[in-house]
């Protein structure tokens, strides 16, 4: 990985860039399917507890390098439920790496890995064995950023719409 990309806990200076980068990602993922079950909204005031540390049930890693913001994972504490019933968890909310940003598709890959690594190394702290998330069917680059950190299908959800005239 270049020496010049940081992997740090996100922090208030970085509101902004998160809050906007969400509305950009649930932007993109409306093009894809009309439901929005996907999306994770936060008001200016729950990002703001997650960023400052009041909301200890949820955090943000961001990647970056001297003049860019180039990847973020969104993360919460989920105890055990209907999605993943096996233990607690650590849900990824959100995953992003700006691949525009790298030539290399290794460097991308590296990326992703190093949130990862951040994310299991907190998640090791807070006694979590599991770390899950959802990837929508068309979303075949998250899918693969998910596979190649290691992450196995659990179960598929699949739906069909029903006509009521």
């Amino acid at each position: 990985m270049r020496e010049d990309i940081e992997i740090y806990r996100a922090g208030m200076s970085d509101m902004k860039k998160i809050a906007d980068l969400i509305v950009s990602i649930n932007e993109e993922k409306t093009k894809i399917t009309k439901y929005d079950d996907f999306n994770f909204y936060h008001s200016k005031n729950s990002l703001k507890e997650v960023l400052n540390g009041k909301n200890k049930n949820e955090m943000i890693f961001i990647a970056r390098n001297k003049e860019n913001f180039i990847g973020m994972i969104n993360l919460s504490f989920r105890d055990s439920d209907y999605l993943f019933f096996i233990d607690k968890f650590l849900y990824i909310k959100y995953l992003y790496v700006d691949k525009d940003k790298f030539i290399d598709t290794q460097e991308y890959k590296d990326i992703a890995k190093k949130l990862f690594e951040a994310s299991i190394s907190e998640a090791k702290k807070h006694g979590f064995k599991y770390i899950c998330g959802d990837v929508l069917s068309e979303e075949d680059e998250i899918r693969e950023l998910f596979e190649i950190n290691d992450m196995k299908n659990y179960k598929n959800r699949l739906y069909k719409k029903i006509n009521t005239m």
